[in-house]
């Protein structure tokens, strides 16, 4: 974890925090007989009058699994737009919609035909 941690720094953003910087920064290492990283024991750290990494610990947490990049939002290019406005006569708009965004009420062409505005029943 605090490998992927030293990897993610370089482009991530953290805050400018004293107590998180001296956790990241105070902890030693050294390598076991198969060439991995050990980090400094919490007891090494305590005779070296360093308080335990409780913050920086908590940060590297966070890497404990991958999490998968959102996936990219599909957009069209000018070109493509005027291409396929081309080719179904014109009127072609494409626009991302979220699933939880209200249909646009400003284009009724653009509505589905079964579409009806909510009514809430309390405001009668």
């Amino acid at each position: 974890m605090w490998g992927a941690l030293r990897d993610w720094l370089p482009g991530g953003a953290i805050a400018d925090d004293l107590d998180l910087k001296a956790d990241l920064t105070g902890v030693e290492y050294g390598y076991n007989a198969r060439d991995e990283i050990l980090l400094e024991s919490k007891a090494d750290m305590k005779a070296r009058g360093l308080s335990s990494p409780d913050t920086g610990d908590a940060l590297a947490l966070t890497f404990a699994w991958a999490v998968p990049a959102a996936p990219e939002e599909k957009t069209f290019d000018q070109p493509t737009v005027d291409a396929l406005s081309r080719i179904y006569g014109g009127g072609v708009h494409y626009e991302v919609q979220r699933p939880y965004a209200p249909p646009d009420t400003s284009r009724p062409h653009m509505l589905p035909d079964n579409w009806e505005p909510y009514q809430n029943e309390d405001e009668d």
